[in-house]
């Protein structure tokens, strides 16, 4: 903006105008300056929208991306008529698809055996193998989880054992 007043004629400033924050301007001067705004606000709004199109570019799921050129046509009528089935076809006709195997379960390899075991048994005291409906409680099951200690100069497997009971009658876990 300083520009546009440097490159015009010199604006007269008096003191009086300085005091009371106003400035004298021709309307030719003044009719320059509307334009010259009205040009940066376009330019500011041109350039505004330049950034949003880059940032959405930049920050759009790939799977929003257009794609102009092979963009197909929802509705377009001469794919649908090509894509008819042939009279020749019938419609109880199978294919038959190579089969495949599933991979091995994801998840961590089991410790070496070779490793020494110390075996940790997270049991019931007998008291609470006793169901509060008068009954005892079966063995299940068990969890075990395994951890890998390492205490210098030795390393062994921390094995926790945690049997699972049910009562008989009432089916209750504990």
């Amino acid at each position: 903006m300083t520009k546009v007043i440097e490159q015009k004629r010199a604006i007269s400033l008096d003191s009086a105008a300085i005091a009371n924050n106003t400035i004298t301007i021709t309307k030719s001067e003044y009719d320059t300056l509307k334009s010259e705004i009205q040009n940066l606000k376009l330019k500011n709004l041109v350039l505004q929208e330049k950034v949003d199109l880059l940032t959405y570019k930049r920050f759009v799921h790939s799977s929003e991306k257009l794609n102009d050129d092979n963009q197909q046509s929802l509705f377009n009528e001469d794919e649908v008529e090509t894509t008819k089935p042939n009279e020749d076809e019938s419609p109880n006709d199978k294919v038959k698809v190579k089969e495949h195997e599933r991979g091995k379960k994801a998840g961590r390899k089991p410790l070496p055996e070779n490793l020494r075991r110390e075996i940790i048994m997270n049991d019931l005291s007998e008291d609470e193998k006793n169901c509060p409906c008068g009954h005892r409680l079966i063995k299940i099951g068990e969890d075990v989880n395994e951890k890998l200690v390492i205490v210098r100069p030795s390393v062994y497997v921390e094995r926790t054992i945690t049997p699972k009971y049910v009562c008989e009658c009432c089916g209750k876990e504990k």
